[in-house]
């Protein structure tokens, strides 16, 4: 692994690094299932493969081939299930069930910003699939990405895109009623009103919100695409703040950490990401 590589591989993986260790903490000091930790650990060692040689493609109609590929695979669920409730966001892994939304709209999200004023109707498409799902937590990341894609392109249909995402995210939550996962959502208020450990509520919720702080601190050449997955990530944290949500990173589940890590191996290193533009 040459000098650029592993330079490249540790800057992302302080991305995620912070509330993952703080939910394995978390997962050891209240007797969580032994295998959430390791799961959550081969998600983070499978995500470092990704940060130190995957490399996002410079073709446009590449990268719109891996677009549509990424909406049919976080679409995939409504067809294939497993339902619940009505409910149908997760692709089945063996034993696993990953969430679709988390693990693609990070990539997705990157896609749109390399593919400028293009980008909006894969955000767009993959908006309705999560609207179908429902998913309220992937609709305000999609909406909060094409935010960040109105930055970049100046163009009114990512506006409109991000501005319909948020009373569609109020309409995905008011669809189907799922029960709160222990150590899977809702584990900050769990800290902080059921097991009455304050500190560890305030300590978790701010190493929840350390990623935003690195991605935005990308160099210039970068900041447009890492603006767009911190946007994406900001969503999924909102909604498992104020819901009944999967929390990224923290939380048991390996779609959130190696979602938002094949998100930030597609943020191109800076000289590459310049020469494209």
């Amino acid at each position: 692994m040459g000098q650029a590589t592993l330079s490249r591989t540790l800057e992302g993986a302080r991305v995620v690094v912070f509330p993952l260790v703080g939910g394995l903490l978390v997962f050891w000091f209240h007797e969580a299932p032994r295998h959430y930790a390791l799961v959550n650990l081969t998600a983070f060692a499978l995500g470092l493969l990704a940060i130190a040689f995957a490399r996002i493609p410079k073709k446009a109609n590449t990268l719109t081939g891996i677009g549509i590929v990424l909406v049919c695979l976080l679409a995939l669920p409504i067809l294939t299930g497993p339902s619940l409730d009505g409910v149908t966001r997760w692709l089945p892994l063996g034993p696993l069930k990953l969430h679709s939304g988390m693990l693609v709209i990070p990539m997705l999200a990157a896609i749109a910003i390399r593919l400028g004023k293009r980008g909006w109707w894969i955000l767009a498409a993959a908006m309705i699939a999560s609207v179908a799902q429902p998913d309220a937590a992937s609709v305000l990341a999609l909406s909060l990405a094409s935010f960040a894609l109105v930055h970049l392109s100046k163009d009114w249909r990512p506006l409109a895109v991000g501005a319909a995402g948020l009373p569609l995210t109020y309409l995905a939550s008011t669809r189907g009623d799922l029960p709160a996962v222990e150590f899977v959502e809702a584990i900050v208020p769990m800290l902080w009103v059921e097991m009455d450990l304050k500190a560890q509520a305030i300590g978790l919720a701010a190493l929840l919100l350390a990623p935003i702080l690195y991605l935005t601190k990308y160099n210039k050449a970068r900041l447009d695409t890492a603006l767009a997955v911190a946007a994406s990530y900001c969503g999924f944290l909102a909604m498992s703040f104020i819901g009944d949500y999967p929390v990224p990173l923290a939380g048991y589940g390996a779609a959130s950490i190696l979602g938002l890590m094949l998100g930030i191996a597609m943020i191109a290193p800076a000289q590459s990401q310049s020469n494209s533009r």
